[in-house]
């Protein structure tokens, strides 16, 4: 599987002859599909940290959109390949939340 912003939710933990196994519901949290996976007993993940901030929109600057980090007051620049069709509806003095993953 690879690396994205997922959130997965247990279905059922079943044990068979000689092996576990966890049924799970994986939803991509972009695009809000989401399929049943099973996995290994022993299989990890990697975790990733979601931070939530509250920022407001300044301005674009060529590629990127420059927001301003309201706790902070630090400026943070996403690239508008990041932020998808949500870079045209930006208007400058928009509050938000941003989610950051860190991982």
């Amino acid at each position: 599987m690879d690396y994205q912003s997922l959130r997965i939710s247990l279905l059922q933990l079943a044990l068979t002859k000689g092996a576990a196994f966890v049924r799970a519901k994986v939803k991509h949290l972009i695009s809000g599909s989401v399929q049943e996976r099973t996995f290994r007993a022993g299989e990890t993940i990697v975790e990733a940290e979601v931070v939530k901030t509250d920022m407001q929109y300044t301005y674009k600057d060529g590629d990127a959109a420059c927001f301003l980090n309201l706790e902070s007051f630090e400026e943070q620049r996403i690239n508008k390949e990041k932020l998808g069709n949500s870079f045209l509806l930006l208007r400058d003095g928009t509050f938000l939340q941003v989610h950051i993953s860190r991982r």
